[in-house]
């Protein structure tokens, strides 16, 4: 469902609009196996009741208006804007990730991934942010979101290396009251993952917490803190990126794109992971950290 990132850009925003730093700079030379995010704590792990032990924590919020108006998204350093084309292939159009798309809202405090409306040639202009590492091994991320009433649009909360490793919760906006949840085949002739659970009836009108737990040999997925599917086929065992996006591209499965602005509205990420740059440093016994 997605490409490989080809420009990674800092994250920032003053009020809804979005500015860009170290624009030049690759995941690779900004991130190395010696750096740290905010919260890597050297020595000791987070300990996720009833899942596991991670090496790193990244968790950021949106929910405050008067903080949105001072700062915008402010300076996300563990958070990446996605800018870039994907080929249209055997969809009828091309899409682009388009920093103009990453903003903020106010009146409903929380960053926001457009799809803008009207659009009818290609490529469609779409949003995408993801983690600024791409050395995650396994991970318990949450995501607070409300999902777009305007039908025309996917959103993910995905996890990706590449086609065959994939992990998808998933929704699409023409048909809201379903999310689609999804571990991709790692070979042509691997069975099919994909499942369908109700989604809240608010989702278009309401915050909820949409959970992923990717553990060695199975991926969990959870509602508002209940476990709604565990899928134990073609679960993921390569290191990658986490990702959130909103996107069309008139394909059966996206289809649109959508007449009016379509708005992924994320109010936080709370995102627990085993990386494999700082796993390598710690000790064979670590200490349990607070979360």
């Amino acid at each position: 469902m997605v490409a490989l990132k080809n420009t990674a850009l800092n994250m920032m925003a003053i009020g809804a609009m979005a500015a860009v730093a170290n624009a030049d700079q690759s995941l690779e030379k900004r991130y190395t196996s010696s750096s740290s995010g905010s919260l890597v704590k050297g020595g000791c792990y987070y300990s996720v009741p009833n899942v596991g032990l991670f090496t790193t924590r990244m968790t950021y919020s949106w929910d405050n208006a008067f903080t949105l108006a001072a700062t915008g998204v402010g300076v996300v350093q563990d958070l990446v804007s996605s800018l870039y084309t994907v080929g249209a292939g055997n969809s009828p159009l091309p899409r682009r990730f388009d920093l103009v798309n990453i903003g903020v809202s106010l009146l409903d405090p929380s960053i926001t991934l457009t799809v803008p409306g009207g659009q009818t040639k290609g490529p469609i202009s779409s949003a995408q942010i993801t983690t600024a590492y791409d050395d995650i091994l396994y991970g318990s991320v949450r995501t607070v979101a409300k999902i777009s009433s305007v039908p025309g649009t996917t959103h993910g909360f995905s996890f990706y290396a590449n086609d065959t490793q994939e992990i998808d919760f998933a929704f699409l906006t023409t048909s809201s009251g379903v999310a689609h949840l999804t571990n991709e085949q790692v070979s042509a002739d691997s069975p099919a993952t994909s499942y369908q659970v109700s989604a809240p009836s608010d989702a278009t009108s309401a915050y909820h917490e949409y959970r992923v737990d990717w553990l060695p040999g199975k991926a969990m997925f959870y509602i508002d803190s209940k476990l709604v599917q565990t899928i134990t086929g073609n679960v993921p065992t390569t290191q990658g990126f986490w990702l959130w996006n909103n996107w069309s591209n008139g394909n059966a499965w996206a289809q649109g794109p959508p007449a009016k602005d379509n708005v992924l509205k994320i109010r936080s990420i709370d995102g627990y992971f085993n990386r494999t740059s700082v796993l390598q440093t710690y000790a064979a016994t670590p200490l349990g950290c607070n979360i």
